[in-house]
């Protein structure tokens, strides 16, 4: 069966899996040719049956979730967004770029002013075209420019106040990842904002002018990003990105019980609501939902609200399958940032289609028709900790065939290998608990403050009172407490002496 896997970047990688695969497969298969290690970031998208893009579940099969038959067409997209200090990856950030890069162009990252989008774009200037070279290539860079910045934004057209004060394009907004859904057309999407109605017509020489000015500022940007590397500015970009607040954020469209059109954002730290015009309805963190529940066409959410009182809210979507992508949003983005591993009620959810349902009336434990809702398998800080492992082995192993053994048959160097194996499995393990004892800050010292409301145990007490947020899920911290755990202190401290008078430093030769 042939899967057909297009990049954020438009690159078609062809996967061949076998007939019953599930995604899982395809999603290993496409990272195996890309050598990324840190694929629990990653998802598959398909185009459903009403043109919404939904997240291929990767523990069931393939067939059963795409219509039509293969090969299937599917989109590799980022599902979980962490800040660029969490990627271990040269190759997984810059993935990460191109999908922010995409949300950016596309206006689902709103910006709080225009010197903001002029420096991002300014950034994606420098990644993609280097070094501005004011002499020779300036002209080439401001054609280059407007392919780069928001396709809407409410803009100043000029600084002279006898000019028309602000242009505009309508805002979109981001539930579609498809970049075919929100082309249009500049001159029948900007308006003016002034007050008189006889100045709402714009013409295309007074659009053309707006273009050049902003395009001038981001000149003046990219000229100040000299010397910098790609490497440097793609850490820089997704530094900045993340701390937007729509960064990493699904958007969905749904009504309320008075037929009122909302957006609700899932990201990593909970639950937006705003209306169309962008004011904030509701913010509900991931520690004040009780219960999320769906049926249908219909997605409900109970929660705790500022008062400590509690309160439920009912939505309506567009069909079932935008439904139940909220509902699987919301509980997977909850168990990545906010949980310290996925509990077995999420990774044993399932449900059935209606010949399992008939079988398991005979045969409980029947696997026929078999579905999982939630193919979550690692928390954020899983991941990370299972990456940094992953890539220390792969470093030992690269180490050990670098060197050359002498090829010698007796039975006690035999011995010796054995217990030097032996040896360094214990050291890896020993580095292992010893990372993750260490506190993610300064990794100097031993965790010892938890942070609410996220009870996350994360930084040392010199660190945490300069945490406004948590650096794990990014949430805001209430209050902390210090807490005594098993094989710190003394014990772990020589542990790390042991383990730094063990490096030699070579000198240069």
């Amino acid at each position: 069966m042939l899967c057909l896997v297009r990049q954020a970047d438009s690159v078609i990688i062809e996967v061949e899996v076998d007939s019953k695969a599930k995604g899982k497969q395809c999603l290993d298969k496409v990272c195996e040719v890309l050598g990324i290690i840190e694929s629990d970031y990653m998802g598959l998208q398909y185009v459903g049956p009403h043109g919404e893009n939904l997240w291929l579940n990767l523990r069931n099969q393939i067939r059963r979730q795409l219509p039509g038959p293969p090969p299937y067409r599917l989109q590799l997209r980022m599902k979980f967004f962490v800040p660029p200090h969490l990627i271990l990856q040269d190759i997984t950030r810059h993935y990460f770029y191109l999908d922010v890069r995409r949300a950016f162009i596309e206006n689902r990252l709103r910006v709080s002013s225009t010197h903001q989008i002029c420096h991002l774009t300014a950034l994606i200037a420098q990644i993609e075209l280097g070094d501005l070279d004011e002499t020779v290539g300036s002209a080439s860079a401001l054609l280059q420019y407007p392919k780069y910045l928001p396709t809407n934004y409410l803009v100043n057209c000029s600084e002279d106040p006898e000019h028309p004060p602000q242009l505009r394009v309508r805002w979109r907004s981001g539930g579609s990842n498809d970049a075919s859904s929100n082309n249009h057309n500049s001159n029948e999407e900007i308006i003016t904002e002034s007050k008189d109605e006889e100045q709402q017509q714009v013409s295309i020489e007074t659009d053309r002018t707006v273009v050049v000015h902003l395009c001038q500022k981001v000149m003046k940007e990219h000229l100040s990003l000299k010397g910098m590397t790609t490497s440097a500015a793609v850490y820089q970009f997704l530094k900045e990105a993340s701390e937007l607040e729509d960064f990493g954020m699904e958007q969905y469209f749904v009504k309320n019980r008075n037929g009122e059109t909302l957006r609700i954002g899932v990201g990593s730290t909970g639950v937006l609501i705003h209306d169309l015009n962008l004011v904030l309805k509701h913010n509900i963190p991931y520690a004040s939902i009780h219960l999320a529940t769906n049926a249908g066409r219909c997605f409900f959410l109970n929660f705790v609200n500022e008062c400590g009182e509690s309160s439920a809210l009912g939505f309506k979507l567009e069909n079932c399958h935008s439904a139940s992508a909220l509902y699987r949003a919301v509980t997977e983005k909850h168990a990545f940032y906010s949980c310290e591993t996925v509990r077995n009620a999420v990774t044993s959810q399932y449900i059935r289609d209606l010949k399992g349902t008939i079988a398991s009336l005979f045969n409980e434990n029947t696997a026929l028709g078999k579905n999982y809702v939630f193919d979550i398998q690692k928390t954020c800080r899983e991941v990370y900790d299972h990456t940094r492992r992953v890539m220390y082995q792969m470093e030992m192993v690269g180490k050990r065939n670098s060197v050359d053994a002498p090829p010698v048959e007796s039975n006690n160097s035999k011995e010796q290998g054995c217990h030097a194996t032996a040896c360094k499995e214990i050291q890896e393990r020993l580095a292992a608990f010893q990372d993750s004892m260490l506190c993610r800050i300064c990794m100097d010292f031993d965790v010892s403050t938890v942070f609410f409301p996220c009870r996350h145990v994360a930084c040392c007490s010199t660190c945490a009172p300069l945490c406004h947020s948590c650096p794990l899920c990014r949430s805001s911290i209430s209050e902390t407490q210090h807490v005594y755990l098993p094989y710190t202190g003394c014990e772990l401290s020589s542990l790390k002496k042991e383990r730094k008078s063990s490096v030699v430093v070579k000198p240069e030769s």
